[in-house]
């Protein structure tokens, strides 16, 4: 008997490894689709994790899925389908912070930026990537709404109080586009060229060991060089 219930929790086991490779293969098509705007493609794909997923009751994918589906749509351009989308997913399977972005972002492609930052600005996240999230999508909509320094401040502020969360090498993406956006903020308003070379020296002097960020930095470094003895000239 026993020899069977092991048997049984070993196929049980490759069987649940196996479905997740294969949703980790299909979102990785996903996304791949989505970059190269191919978002019918997309879709479809979407599609098909949340009916199999939803077939073998695995409530966190297929809503995982809808959630991915939600954003396409928006990069597509289809805000209409993208609100229908958001009622047919379940926020206790995805977790609030993943919920309020998909808000968040359906704002912003309405147009709503008073809405979004209220419900950005509602409560930091529950983990470290949900408020780099929430802060760097704050910044953008700042800019939108012509408030460049405003943005800049909560974003240097934000870096100041966690180089970590976003200079260190797990979050590595989040890092590119906070520092993407303080460097846009600079460029759009009133500074001095000494302010933004101290930004990159704090940068530099808390990456640690991650190459892309530091390579990032020293890029936008010399640019910066560049720009000064040209305005000398």
């Amino acid at each position: 008997a026993s020899a069977s219930a092991s048997a049984s929790a070993s196929a049980s086991a490759s069987t649940s490894i196996w479905k997740q490779r294969r949703n980790e293969v299909l979102f990785a098509i996903v996304n791949a689709r989505a970059k190269r705007n191919e978002y019918r493609a997309a879709l479809s794909v979407c599609g098909r994790i949340c009916a199999t997923n939803g077939v073998e009751g695995d409530a966190r994918t297929e809503h995982a899925a809808r959630s991915t589906a939600l954003r396409i749509l928006v990069a597509s351009g289809d805000v209409g389908k993208a609100h229908a989308m958001l009622e047919t997913i379940d926020e206790a399977s995805i977790g609030r912070d993943a919920m309020l972005m998909n808000r968040v972002l359906l704002s912003t492609a309405s147009g709503e930026y008073e809405s979004s930052l209220r419900l950005l600005q509602g409560g930091e996240g529950v983990d470290d990537a949900a408020a780099c999230a929430k802060k760097i999508c704050e910044c953008a909509l700042l800019v939108l709404k012509a408030q460049p320094k405003i943005a800049l401040k909560g974003m240097l502020d934000a870096l100041a109080n966690h180089p970590s969360h976003y200079l260190s090498t797990k979050n590595e993406d989040v890092g590119i586009v906070a520092l993407t956006n303080i460097c846009a903020c600079y460029d759009i308003s009133p500074s001095d060229a000494s302010a933004k070379m101290a930004f990159f020296r704090f940068v530099k002097s808390n990456c640690g060991a991650n190459e892309n960020i530091g390579n990032f930095i020293l890029k936008k470094q010399q640019q910066q060089q560049q720009q000064t003895v040209a305005a000398n000239y």
